[in-house]
């Protein structure tokens, strides 16, 4: 592939991602990243880490990040020491791995990098504290202009290092200063920053600054308790300068609240957030405002998330009131109003008032979004979803069968969206019985899954698990049990030691292997997964007695009804603790049919 060939290609595919076609984004990226692209490695690899146009699969995102730093692209060696500092992507916190791909891409000419290697040993992460190091990268950063790098050669020459690097509350000047000097970041619920700033020449200032330092753990360690105390100084003297309705002191609330539900503390996002409310009504009166309808929509999203799913309704309700108002001619926000009030009314079972309001937030977008676009095709998702907990598969698959067709559009056939819409279609015929169109399409499914991602994926272990379905419902369970088998191969590789999928994996080889009349080895798999349930759920005696009776179902079969009976006695004691009628019935039966 000549130059000019490789620049078009990746131009394409990085339009293509910007437009969100990522099935197609990932295509040309895969191209290129094979060929030896740098950069083309460093996409595919954020490809595999958010599950956009391919399976998300951490392992592989790495191996990518590594090869685009083998091809001259130091970002992938960045992207991988960033992984270790904060601890994402499926790799626990490790601040000494971190500096090491530091480090290689410093070595390679990254300022950001450069920068960043400064700081650890500034700070004496993971490595002794060295301002004679840390300043000869600092320095190499700011020779290539990195504005950062060249305030902490300010700071430094200016600066001491002390022994430690704890901070204490005697300490706060020295935070403060450290906050002036890189600027401060807020957090707001999905994205981490703060976009507002302000022109404040009081001392409230400091204690704002101060507060938004200690919450991201900007300058010292994140503390939130400090953090709100520095918020309520600042909050105080606006108070005592400018009165109670001070339009700074509802903002501040806000970006505290905003800051609360990044770091999932909800209720303390609502009091903050109630607290501006509070405000807002007093100064605008009767006059409905854009400011009063976001804070009443923030405090409805933290009664979400807490799963107070009324209340959530409530604040929405007045939510949608009061844009109405506002945004007399614009309704584009309402299809996210629509879609959290039908998100409600799903969790408390309000099926007639989900469909609704989804509806409406269909309609919506539409009209705003056109018919061909993600939005579209995730709300007719999520109308296909209510109709599925009703058991109206029929109607389901309809808004399935939608989504699939505007994802195809979007991404293409091989698409991680497109493909498990195919599932959900699927599922449904296999609920409705018809177990040929469910086995055809789960075996599409897997076909793509494994083009994404190989064999070894758990899309490719799910789709394998629910052809062993098919086959098992017509009595094939030869075929059942290789299908299965195939899922616990995978399942045992990428799966945690406590992950539900395994233990379904594992229990239902050993149904299989019961229904070929190997008993011995259904034994196996039985004991083998009452082992693990015991080990890491044992807070969940209702799946440990499942278990028992399906081992009490091997000796059964085996003719063994002596064992039989006590295992199926040890799962009627557990039903008869947890007190589930339907449950204790069919343990009783079961004691019943082998006493005798």
């Amino acid at each position: 592939m000549t130059k000019k060939e490789q620049d078009d290609l990746f131009k394409k595919a990085y339009d293509d991602f910007k437009k969100e076609r990522y099935g197609k984004a990932a295509e040309g990226f895969l191209r290129l990243a094979e060929a030896g692209h740098g950069e083309a490695c460093y996409r595919i690899g954020s490809l595999y880490c958010s599950g956009y146009g391919v399976a998300k699969n951490y392992v592989k995102a790495r191996e990518w990040f590594v090869k685009a730093g083998e091809n001259g692209y130091p970002r992938g060696y960045q992207r991988i020491g960033g992984c270790y500092e904060n601890g994402e992507d499926g790799l626990k916190e490790n601040e000494a791995e971190a500096l090491k791909w530091y480090l290689k891409a410093a070595e390679m000419g990254d300022s950001d990098c450069q920068y960043m290697a400064g700081q650890f040993y500034a700070e004496g992460k993971s490595v002794p504290q060295d301002k004679a190091i840390a300043m000869q990268w600092y320095q190499k950063a700011a020779d290539q202009g990195n504005s950062h790098a060249k305030d902490e050669l300010e700071y430094l020459n200016k600066k001491t290092f002390s022994d430690t690097k704890e901070n204490n509350e005697d300490d706060d000047e020295e935070n403060y200063s450290a906050f002036s000097r890189r600027g401060y970041h807020g957090i707001n619920p999905g994205e981490g920053e703060i976009t507002q700033t302000f022109d404040w020449e009081d001392s409230s200032e400091k204690d704002f600054k101060l507060a938004v330092n200690y919450l991201n753990g900007d300058g010292e360690t994140q503390d939130y308790a400090k953090a709100e105390k520095h918020f309520r100084k600042c909050v105080n003297k606006r108070k005592k300068d400018y009165g109670a309705e001070d339009d700074y002191i509802a903002t501040t609330s806000i970006l505290t609240g905003h800051s609360y539900e990044k770091h999932k503390d909800y209720q303390k996002a609502i009091v903050w957030y109630e607290k501006a409310l509070l405000i807002y009504k007093k100064n605008y009166g009767d006059k409905f405002h854009q400011d009063i309808t976001d804070t009443l929509f923030y405090i409805g999203d933290c009664y979400e998330s807490l799963a107070n799913y009324k209340k959530a309704l409530e604040y929405f309700e007045q939510t949608i009131a009061s844009d109405k108002k506002v945004n007399k001619k614009d309704n584009s926000n309402f299809v996210d109003y629509y879609s959290h009030v039908s998100f409600c009314y799903v969790k408390l079972s309000d099926y007639k008032n989900a469909l609704k309001y989804s509806q409406k937030a269909l309609a919506i977008s539409e009209t705003y979004d056109g018919l061909e676009h993600a939005n579209t095709a995730y709300i007719n998702y999520k109308i296909g979803d209510i109709y599925f907990y009703q058991d109206d598969y029929q109607n389901a698959i309809i808004y399935y069968d939608k989504a699939y067709k505007i994802y195809e559009i979007l991404y293409g056939k091989k698409d991680l969206n497109t493909n498990n819409m195919c599932m959900n279609i699927a599922y449904c015929y296999e609920l409705m019985k018809d177990y040929k169109k469910a086995f055809s399409l789960y075996k599409n499914a897997l076909t793509i899954f494994k083009k994404l991602s190989g064999s070894e994926d758990l899309n490719a272990a799910r789709a394998y698990f629910c052809i062993a379905i098919c086959y098992r419902e017509q009595n094939n369970h030869k075929m059942a049990l290789e299908n299965d088998l195939q899922a616990l191969k995978i399942r045992e590789k990428l799966c945690a030691k406590d992950d539900p999928d395994l233990f379904e994996s594992l229990n239902i080889t050993g149904v299989n292997y019961r229904n070929l009349g190997d008993f011995e080895q259904a034994l196996d798999y039985h004991q083998k997964t009452l082992k693990l349930k015991k080990k890491y759920q044992s807070e969940d005696p209702d799946t440990i007695a499942f278990t028992i009776t399906s081992i009490g179902k091997d000796y059964e079969a085996k003719g063994d009804k002596k064992d039989a009976l006590k295992y199926f006695k040890q799962a009627l004691s557990i039903y008869d603790s947890l007190g589930n009628e339907k449950d204790i019935e069919s343990a009783k039966q079961n004691v019943i049919r082998n006493e005798k």
